[in-house]
């Protein structure tokens, strides 16, 4: 068994298994997701809890023409980027707090 030492800290490898591996770009990825979800969750909650309404079947819609968002709209960060921070069926700006906070918790 070899030891590996990596900032005071001793580690054991076996066989080619390594503990102190970094992460994989992919694996980075699928947690940058995962946390641009909680970040879009987290966002919805904190819209909708002040004013009483639904958390869970209630869908998403555009705050001015209340029009419900659809699948592609749902995309956390990414399609507020490519609709150019506009609602698509009217037109109305999105907050910028709505991507800050979804990329923020997906950086987190």
């Amino acid at each position: 068994m070899r030891y590996f030492r990596y900032s005071n800290c001793v580690f054991h490898s076996f066989s080619n298994y390594f503990l102190a591996t970094p992460a994989s770009p992919l694996a980075l990825f699928f947690v940058f997701l995962v946390g641009l979800t909680f970040g879009s969750f987290a966002t919805m909650v904190i819209h909708r809890l002040p004013e009483g309404n639904d958390l869970v079947f209630k869908r998403s819609h555009c705050p001015k023409c209340k029009k419900p968002l659809g699948v592609f709209d749902l995309i956390p960060f990414f399609s507020w980027l490519f609709s150019a921070g506009r609602c698509r069926k009217c037109g109305v700006k999105i907050p910028l707090m709505y991507p800050l906070t979804e990329l923020a918790t997906g950086l987190a």
